[in-house]
């Protein structure tokens, strides 16, 4: 129980335990540790003219961290010596906010335009990132004390020894457990994401493994006659002109159909087994104001991107009917099957910087690849040949690699074992 008396200056305060550290918001008035039955002082070493703030104990109790205008500090809670002072001034001049680690090893020193880390034992600054906003930047440190998540002015999630970015969505909150995290809204719907301890993606530096790739076209063996009847007439020829848009021809692997794409975005599909002269099947118009980016089969599964129209349209050859039309972003440069059609992978995004894997069967998204904006670019993606996993590899090197589960009772019973 807690007997406060009259005060004449708000004293911070925060309690470990059996202990309380009343901190100073104005020069002059002392700084220390006392324990609650009244027993036992222990003063806070501090510079006179200055009053601390944002004081707050480490998980484990043995350090106290604070900031006094630009200077951020850290003490032995158990000895009252301050064995960490440093100083950071954004360009706003605003006063940094401070977080420490469970252990305190690792301070964190925020604004408005800045975030970084500190090694509290040597006083190293271990990484920094910094931008221009005047929104506050509020940063948290996972249970497991290996990930920091930020939002505001500074966002993502982050490594907290190396800074490199997870995620570039905001972060607000980690699970007890340090394998979630909460993502707030302020620019998309909230949602919730799995860290690394639990997740089922892992970033790798080289990957091995043969990427299965669907043939795009198979030569017949015979000079093949098309008789294409759709005319694009001279829209596209016209200012302003697009040289990306062209006609393109595909055959499915087995040899039973051909496709001819437009440069308005028209598809025609043909059937040719066992035939010189193709049979007009269906026209597909799903893609009527960009051109093909991307056609690929699968037995009598047929996929269609469209570039500027970011949608992958699956259509059953056999019958005529479209199953699905799957959302990308941006662009969409091409898509590609799994050897057993059940998965597709969508290749999005003006930087190359987007992939999309759906379940053929449901059309449920099955994972979101993201690199961050300016980072990195993917160069191929696919699945390995077993179909156990998807794989989008990076351009400057390595890969981001996603386990897949062949059905839904396995995809359950390994989330109960996590």
């Amino acid at each position: 129980k807690l007997v406060t008396g009259v005060q004449t200056c708000a004293l911070p305060i925060y309690i470990f335990r059996t202990r309380i550290a009343i901190g100073s918001t104005f020069a002059g008035c002392g700084m220390k540790i006392c324990s609650l039955d009244g027993k036992t002082e222990v003063p806070l070493e501090r510079e006179e003219e200055r009053g601390y703030q944002g004081i707050m104990y480490s998980g484990d109790g043995r350090f106290i961290a604070g900031h006094s205008g630009a200077q951020y500090c850290v003490w032995d809670a158990s000895s009252g010596k301050r064995i960490l002072t440093g100083s950071m001034q954004d360009k706003t001049g605003t006063s940094p906010e401070v977080v420490i680690n469970c252990d305190g090893s690792i301070l964190l020193v925020m604004s408005s335009e800045y975030l970084g880390a500190v090694d509290v034992k040597s006083g190293r600054v271990l990484w920094e990132k910094t931008a221009e906003s005047n929104t506050v930047t509020e940063a948290y440190i996972s249970g497991n004390g290996k990930y920091v998540a930020a939002s505001g002015g500074i966002g993502g999630i982050f490594d907290i020894l190396t800074g490199e970015t997870l995620s570039s969505a905001q972060g607000t909150i980690f699970s007890h457990d340090s394998r979630k995290i909460m993502v707030n809204a302020y620019d998309e719907d909230p949602r919730l994401l799995a860290t690394p301890e639990l997740a089922t993606v892992s970033r790798v530096s080289s990957f091995e493994e043969d990427i299965y790739e669907a043939v795009r076209y198979t030569d017949p063996g015979v000079l093949l006659y098309l008789p294409v009847e759709h005319n694009v007439g001279d829209f596209y020829k016209t200012f302003p002109q697009n040289v990306n848009r062209r006609a393109m021809g595909y055959t499915s692997p087995d040899l039973k159909y051909a496709v001819y794409t437009h440069e308005d975005g028209y598809i025609e599909i043909f059937g040719i087994e066992g035939k010189d002269q193709g049979v007009k099947l269906y026209t597909l118009a799903e893609h009527c104001w960009e051109s093909v980016t991307d056609v690929v089969f699968n037995g009598d599964l047929m996929a269609s991107t469209g570039g500027y129209d970011p949608r992958c349209v699956l259509f059953d050859l056999k019958t005529g009917q479209i199953l699905r039309v799957l959302p990308g972003t941006e662009y969409c440069f091409g898509c590609e099957f799994s050897k057993d059609g059940t998965k597709i992978i969508m290749f999005c995004g003006f930087a190359r910087n987007y992939a999309f894997v759906y379940s053929v069967q449901t059309g449920n998204l099955l994972y979101s690849f993201e690199l961050s904006e300016g980072e990195e670019h993917f160069s191929r993606l696919g699945f390995t040949e077993d179909g156990s996993k998807v794989v989008a590899e990076i351009e400057e090197g390595g890969a981001v690699v996603g386990t897949l589960y062949p059905s839904i009772d396995e995809l359950v019973e390994e989330a109960r074992s996590r």
